[in-house]
């Protein structure tokens, strides 16, 4: 027992249109998978970027407070106390730092204040940089040092 597979007009198979058009639908979608994959994959990399900076800069935090005082790395270099501790850095506006380091491609910055909010403390506003795609990112943290007797 055989089966014909013809149409009323005798035609089998798909048109060479029909095929193009399928073709088309594919390569559109592929595409968008694409452009999706790429997104994904910036998204994973600045993700990964900013996860480093706050591990630095927590690192460096947790340094500092293990540091007993007096010590020059817990010191207001520059005398302008809680101003210093401002929302980035800013060299133009006299917001310099008090100290600075270099981690490949990370700049860690931090500025301090004593008895900012509390006597016989030290707050450390510390700022990690670094470019990215010709942009400037940073993290930036509070840290409130108690000295330890």
């Amino acid at each position: 027992m055989t089966t014909n597979c013809l149409t009323e007009n005798g035609d089998s198979g798909f048109s060479l249109i029909e095929v193009m058009i399928a073709i088309m639908v594919f390569a559109v979608g592929a595409l968008a998978v694409a452009t999706m994959q790429g997104t994904s994959i910036n998204g994973n990399s600045l993700g990964r970027q900013y996860t480093e900076a706050t591990t630095l800069a927590m690192t460096e935090l947790e340094t500092l407070s293990a540091l007993p005082w007096p010590n020059t790395l817990l010191t207001d270099t520059d005398g302008n106390d809680v101003a210093g501790l401002g929302y980035g850095i800013d060299t133009e506006a006299g917001n310099d730092p008090d100290h600075k380091t270099v981690d490949g491609v990370y700049t860690i910055f931090w500025n301090v204040a004593d008895n900012e909010f509390v006597n016989d403390t030290k707050t450390v506003a510390m700022y990690v940089t670094w470019q990215e795609k010709g942009k400037t990112r940073s993290v930036r943290m509070r840290y409130i040092i108690p000295k330890r007797v």
